[in-house]
């Protein structure tokens, strides 16, 4: 059990917990208060008797956290209508003051409290909170199940809830739980830090092969996107909710074939001003200057976003992979994509490390280089 039970920098605000653990693997679960300041929150779960033990608000650089409830007691912010215990699994519960419903942020005016929108400051204290349950609970540093809006998302079941260690949020929950939050949240910023490096194996440069496992999660690209789009008007008429969309299409195309989506999103941002240029509009749509070979020439264009993305993942794809090489899947789409404008063979399998994309999908020897920049600018977005 807990030695130290009370944060020293928390200020206290006792309220009513759920009784003693009885057990389960050590945790630590994510909530978002969907308000815009610590005291509404506050005061909204006093009401409802729902008490996390922590509340946290990160504002302007400003930390201030509230502790509810000691961690050698169980707190209430999970429903338990059923099943294997929730709250009393070990839990260490906080609620962070934002919104994992973009329109409740939109509608309060506070869409940079949103999920996808959350400041490297919001994680950096997320990341030092569960660092301190890491040394006074003995919630282990990790985080093995994706958050909603990542590949691979489910809801656990009520044992695996229960036996769940790390870090989680009350989307994984089970026992009559149903909400969703804290959305799409980056784990790798809140178990490691917002400074710490994905790992030697996942950097990314020149050098980084183009089919690999993702480099980026699906919000950092969406947060990148939509926050460089937005400050950088140009001939664009693409809704937030759009961008988002094509963001989630790229993730999912460059998932069915092991291509990672960080390069594909980081080379269509160079190539079309991080979509804000004529060609990337309606009703062309081209992602990635597809036969714009120079001055007057339009390209390629796309009936649909989809179209758009699988043409251009799938054209990235022939530069990676040699003629006759690779899976079924990779196959097709290369296939589908190279229907749309032909590749010359000899370029095929070119490209296999980003650097290949310098030399043959553009003249511009500093082609790879400003495809790396972005990425990297993706990864501590």
């Amino acid at each position: 059990m807990a030695g130290t039970v009370w944060h020293p920098r928390a200020k206290r605000q006792p309220l009513e917990d759920a009784g003693s653990f009885t057990g389960g693997g050590h945790k630590f679960v994510v909530h978002t208060t969907e308000g815009s300041t610590l005291e509404s929150g506050f005061n909204e779960v006093k009401a409802k008797r729902a008490a996390p033990h922590f509340f946290l608000e990160v504002k302007n650089g400003r930390r201030r956290l509230v502790q509810c409830i000691p961690i050698d007691r169980a707190a209430r912010a999970l429903k338990h209508d059923f099943g294997p215990e929730t709250n009393k699994a070990n839990c260490i519960q906080v609620e962070v003051v934002g919104y994992t419903e973009r329109k409740e942020a939109v509608r309060q005016g506070h869409l940079e409290l949103w999920v996808p929108n959350w400041s490297t400051d919001i994680y950096k204290h997320l990341h030092l909170l569960m660092l301190w349950a890491h040394e006074h609970f003995s919630v282990p540093m990790r985080a093995d199940h994706p958050f909603v809006g990542q590949p691979g998302f489910a809801r656990l079941s009520g044992q695996a809830f229960f036996n769940a260690v790390g870090l989680v949020g009350h989307c994984h929950a089970n026992g009559g739980n149903d909400h969703t939050d804290p959305g799409p949240l980056n784990a790798h910023f809140v178990t490691n830090g917002v400074g710490a490096p994905f790992s030697s194996v996942d950097g990314i440069s020149a050098s980084s092969t183009i089919l690999a496992g993702p480099r980026a999660t699906r919000a950092q690209l969406r947060r990148h996107l939509i926050a460089r789009h937005d400050a950088n008007p140009g001939q664009s008429r693409l809704k937030d909710s759009t961008l988002a969309d094509i963001v989630n299409l790229y993730a999912d195309t460059c998932s069915s074939i092991g291509l990672d989506p960080l390069v594909a999103v980081s080379q269509m941002e160079l190539e079309t001003g991080h979509l804000t240029s004529k060609a990337s509009q309606p009703p062309r749509r081209n992602p990635a200057g597809i036969g714009i070979t120079g001055p007057g020439v339009p390209g390629v264009s796309f009936p649909t976003w989809k179209k758009a993305v699988r043409g251009h993942v799938g054209r990235l794809a022939a530069y990676a992979i040699p003629s006759g090489k690779g899976t079924p899947a990779q196959k097709a789409l290369i296939t589908e994509a190279l229907a749309v404008r032909p590749l010359d063979p000899d370029k095929r399998g070119t490209a296999v490390r980003l650097g290949g994309l310098s030399k043959h999908w553009a003249a511009d020897q500093q082609y790879a280089s400003k495809i790396v920049k972005i990425a990297k600018e993706i990864r501590v977005s």
